[in-house]
Formats: structure tokens, sequence, C-alpha cells
């Protein structure tokens, strides 16, 4: 996975860690005492446009591929893109402990499908194992705001 990280552009690389850093600065920052209940509010919100952010993607493969002469994979694409938004604005309906739970878990979803249904699809090699660590790293971040909540 490293190997392939390494691999991608150093635009990709540096933009993809430096979107972590809301992750992991509101995460951490109970840790350290400063746990007001805007920082909660921003980790929802940031978590949730980042969640629907990642569902982005697969409507512009859809529209990639225009696949007229095989709607199907084009419904699944299109539908599924959907889905994390969706879920994102559920997330930012409930209680901190319930959003950070749907979040995380909602993460974890999209990067298994992302494994699953962005292999072979064209995109380069570096992609899906750079969306993986990212998805990754997110993950730890909402479960160690979980444990400070």
């Amino acid at each position: 996975m490293i190997a392939a990280f390494n691999q991608a552009p150093a635009a990709a690389r540096i933009l993809a860690l430096g979107g972590l850093i809301p992750f992991w600065a509101l995460a951490l920052a109970p840790r350290f005492g400063i746990n007001p209940p805007q920082l909660q509010t921003a980790l929802i919100g940031y978590a949730a446009v980042i969640l629907s952010f990642v569902g982005a993607l697969h409507w512009g493969l859809a529209v990639a591929r225009d696949n007229t002469d095989r709607p199907l994979p084009a419904w699944r694409s299109y539908g599924y893109s959907v889905v994390p938004a969706l879920v994102a604005w559920v997330a930012l309906l409930l209680p901190y402990r319930d959003a950070l739970t749907l979040l995380s878990l909602s993460f974890i979803g999209a990067m298994l499908l992302d494994q699953r249904w962005l292999s072979g699809c064209g995109l380069p090699v570096w992609f899906v194992p750079l969306r993986t660590l990212i998805s990754v790293l997110v993950i730890i971040a909402l479960y160690i705001a979980q444990l400070s909540a």
C-alpha cells in the first residue's frame, strides 16, 4: 500500500494527507483539554462533507463510462454515488456519538466498496491504495473522537 501511495503524484499525496488535518486536529483536541461543542459540530460537519466527496467519484466514473449499452452498472454507480451524501446528511441530524458511529461505519463501508468496485476500472494503480490508506486514517481519527465523547 505504501509503495502504491508513493507512486501517486505529489499533489494527490499532499492534498489527501492535508485533508486529514481537520479530522485529527478535531479528534485529538479533547485529549488536550480543548472541547467546546463547536469542535464536535465541526468534526461531524467535516466528516459529512468528506463522506459526500467519497461518493462523488462513482458518479464521475459513471459519467465517464457512459454505459448506455450496459445500463445496470451505470445505475449501480449513479445510485451508490448519492448514498454517502444521504448518510452524511442523516449524520448531521444525530447526537454526536451516534453521528460518529454512523460516519465511521459509512467510511468503512465506502472503503470496502471502493476496494471491490474500483479495482480494474482504469484508474491509476496508486488510486485505490491511496484511498484505502486515507480512509483507514479517517476511521481511526473518528474512533479516537468516540473515545473522547
